[in-house]
């Protein structure tokens, strides 16, 4: 059954598919992904950007407990800083972080992306 349930995706897939999408190769196996020789190269580009950016969130979080405990102990209490400052410098280290990869992602095209997906599409 679940062959024939496949069959009747894949031709239901072919026969919805317009002239831009000739070139794609989809199949079960590959998960719906692009499986022409530029489509693989995306994928794998497309891989190693989210393991980058698991690693860098990983990172992130890690080194902002691994700060707060450092310069909180030990500490008098009466001289200790307000943690909503931590949480504010995060914050925009976050920002920083995130406009520079969205400026690496769009290829220098960071206010326009910014524009087109931002203002343009308000919720």
């Amino acid at each position: 059954n679940s062959t024939n349930s496949t069959n009747s995706t894949n031709s239901t897939n072919s026969t919805n598919m317009g002239s831009d999408d000739t070139n794609k190769l989809l199949s079960p196996r590959s998960g719906g992904v692009d499986t022409t020789a530029a489509g693989v190269g995306g994928a794998k580009k497309d891989a190693a950007f989210r393991l980058f950016l698991l690693f860098m969130m990983t990172a992130q979080n890690s080194s902002v407990v691994l700060v707060t405990r450092y310069t909180r102990a030990g500490v008098d209490p009466t001289n200790l800083y307000v943690i909503n400052d931590l949480v504010m410098i995060t914050e925009i280290g976050k920002l920083v972080m995130a406009a520079a990869l969205e400026h690496n992602t769009t290829n220098g095209q960071l206010i326009r992306s910014i524009r087109e997906n931002i203002f343009e599409r308000p919720l």
